[in-house]
């Protein structure tokens, strides 16, 4: 993300993040406060390290429990071929991927087919390195993101519950998919409810305020 922004000579920018890249968004505010005018993360992953590591368990759990058997075995097969060369491992990843975005409706057999463009942007490559160097990393990295001064939109939609405590990551504001099974240490206490409603937190450090 530094790179893209030295190469486009923007000395900062308003960031917009969803999924896995709202976790990039977080580390990338950590480490550059001074380049990042705001923050907006919508349906974030959560943490690094071992955090990280459980908030994939509770995903897989929650595909398997989605997709049932013949769905998951169809994933799992797919995921298989990750580790082919060339080709193989190309179209295995589209089938992966949309596997995985049929799998965040609630229903994913009348969920819609993704994006070819979207899906023709998928790297295997990518995916994995990025798994293992999050996998890796010291989940302290996030620490300090709380007490950065950047105005920080925490969003998402659909069922959910939420959490105003911090994670053993540090950030400041959580909001889980109720999908997602109650995560130890994350958001204790939280209880499950079903909104049709978007919820947003609006955070800004910098006078104090927050809104929700």
């Amino acid at each position: 993300m530094e790179a893209i922004r030295k190469h486009l000579g923007i000395s900062s920018w308003h960031v917009l993040s969803h999924s896995w890249g709202g976790l990039l968004a977080q580390a990338y505010t950590a480490w550059h406060p001074d380049r990042v005018s705001s923050l907006v993360l919508s349906s974030s992953s959560l943490g690094v390290g071992a955090d990280w590591k459980l908030t994939k368990r509770v995903a897989f759990r929650t595909s398997r429990q989605r997709a049932g058997l013949w769905g998951t075995v169809r994933l799992y097969c797919y995921g298989s071929g990750l580790g082919a060369p060339g080709s193989v491992r190309n179209r295995a990843m589209r089938h992966v991927m949309t596997e995985t975005w049929h799998n965040y409706f609630l229903d994913p057999r009348r969920a819609p087919d993704p994006d070819e463009h979207w899906l023709g942007g998928c790297s295997a490559d990518a995916m994995i390195r990025t798994d293992r160097a999050v996998s890796r990393e010291d989940p302290a990295v996030l620490t300090g993101l709380p007490h950065t001064p950047v105005p920080r939109w925490s969003c998402t939609a659909s069922t959910t519950f939420s959490a105003r405590q911090p994670t053993s990551s540090g950030a400041a504001f959580r909001r889980h998919s109720s999908s997602h099974s109650r995560i130890p240490g994350t958001c204790t206490g939280c209880r499950t409810k079903r909104i049709t409603a978007r919820h947003c937190t609006i955070s800004t450090p910098r006078h104090g305020q927050s809104i929700v």
